[in-house]
């Protein structure tokens, strides 16, 4: 076996070991709270505060901040008119209203709680799984980085849907990870990413149930961002100041 192949195989393990040992938080965080009187809420919020100091301690060490797009002033930038449509999209599911349920503290307790599981899977996957797989090529860490995301979240969310709701889960997961794996390489900013992970989460939780519609309104959002995917890789595809240009 070649040093290179070598090493992809060792970055790959490294990725699938890594994704899998959040998915083992989560599921411990679960274990606890169903054996347990603490709430699902407490021990959550625990689990990912917990994985994201880790993150922090493990960048500060290595010294990965820049390296996984923590530098407010990379010289790779995008146009706010390439960007506003995807924050506009993951805003959709307010547009049903606000949960009325909703009061002070829940929706204090669900911005901290987004904003920390934001940070920890785009640290996860677009910081340290993409920067592991794009050792091979960047379409490779692209899309490596995006299919562990999407499993990850199958294995964490798709226990007792039905396979429609599970098939749609992978496609949305895979689309949105493509999606910030296009804008990390192309930016070299993951406050981007973090920032729509976090605005999309939130929107999601506050918003209400809308019934009939919950479907209809999914679906139109997974379209939009399929489309937004296209767009956004044919658009920095064609840029010559883009490193797109080796993702062939």
């Amino acid at each position: 076996m070649r040093k290179e192949e070598k090493t992809l195989k060792r970055q790959l393990m490294k990725s699938v070991f890594i994704m899998l040992g959040l998915v083992m938080v989560l599921f411990m965080a679960g274990m606890v709270s169903a054996l347990t009187e603490f709430s699902s809420k407490t021990t959550f919020f625990a689990a990912f505060l917990i994985v994201g100091l880790i993150e922090v301690v493990y960048m500060s060490r290595k010294g990965l901040w820049s390296e996984y797009g923590f530098d407010i002033n990379s010289h790779k930038s995008m146009k706010l008119i390439l960007l506003s449509p995807l924050m506009v999209i993951a805003m959709i599911p307010i547009f049903a209203g606000i949960d009325n349920g909703l009061n002070l503290l829940d929706i204090i307790y669900i911005i901290v709680y987004m904003l920390i599981v934001a940070f920890v899977e785009e640290v996860l996957y677009r910081g340290i799984i993409l920067s592991n797989l794009k050792t091979k090529s960047v379409k490779f860490g692209i899309i490596g980085s995006a299919v562990m995301f999407g499993l990850s979240h199958l294995i964490t969310a798709s226990s007792g849907k039905a396979l429609l709701d599970v098939l749609f889960l992978i496609i949305m997961a895979l689309t949105v990870g493509i999606i910030l794996g296009l804008i990390i390489i192309y930016t070299g900013n993951i406050y981007i990413c973090i920032a729509y992970h976090f605005i999309n989460n939130v929107c999601v939780s506050i918003s209400r149930s809308y019934g009939i519609a919950d479907k209809a309104i999914s679906y139109a959002v997974l379209l939009l961002l399929i489309i937004y995917a296209f767009v956004l890789y044919s658009k920095l595809k064609n840029d010559e100041q883009s490193d797109l240009n080796i993702i062939e």
